[in-house]
Formats: C-alpha cells, structure tokens, sequence
C-alpha cells in the first residue's frame, strides 16, 4: 500500500493511492521483491496515530509510524517504516524490529 498522510489536530488522514502486492524476502539484511500486481486506488482514512523510533525490518534504524487500527487487508500489522538513507554508522544491530 502506498499512500501519504496530513494531520489534523490528534487525527491522522490517510490518503491510499495505490495498491502493489508481490514476493518479499529479507536475505542477510537485503530486502528483494517480486512485483505482482500494482493498480492505483483512491481512499481517505481518518486514524490515531503515533510517531517513534525503531528499526526497519532489515535492522536499521526508522522513525515508525504506529497507526491506532489495521489498515491493510491480510497484513496483521499496524506500523510503517519512513524510508530515509543511513548516516554514517547507523545500522543497527538488531535484525528485526521488537514488537
């Protein structure tokens, strides 16, 4: 899923504009996919949300954005990692993010 937000007061509104599903797999801290399916989509979702720090799912440190509900079908999950480059000796030594 992909999609941007805005806040409003304690509120945050989620606009989805388009959907990509496939293959992931994490090999020793590389992320690979395989692209199945990508349609856009056009949905506004109004959300609590919380923004902290952690890892991504290779390990390396990520500003998380916890979401107060789930808001992708089959995805038992409620977090997402901004996608940011690495300063310099950054990378985390866990490989996984708690949780």
């Amino acid at each position: 899923m992909r999609f941007s937000w805005q806040t409003t007061g304690s509120a945050l509104v989620l606009h989805i504009h388009e959907y990509v599903s496939g293959r992931w797999n994490l090999d020793d801290g590389t992320v690979t996919r395989q692209q199945m399916d990508r349609h856009a989509h056009d949905e506004h979702i109004s959300l609590g949300y919380q923004i902290t720090a952690g890892t991504n799912a290779g390990g390396d440190p990520a500003s998380m954005l916890r979401l107060d509900q789930h808001v992708i079908r089959g995805v038992n999950s409620n977090r997402f990692a901004f996608e940011r480059e690495l300063a310099a000796g950054e990378r985390a030594a866990a490989k996984y993010p708690a949780g």
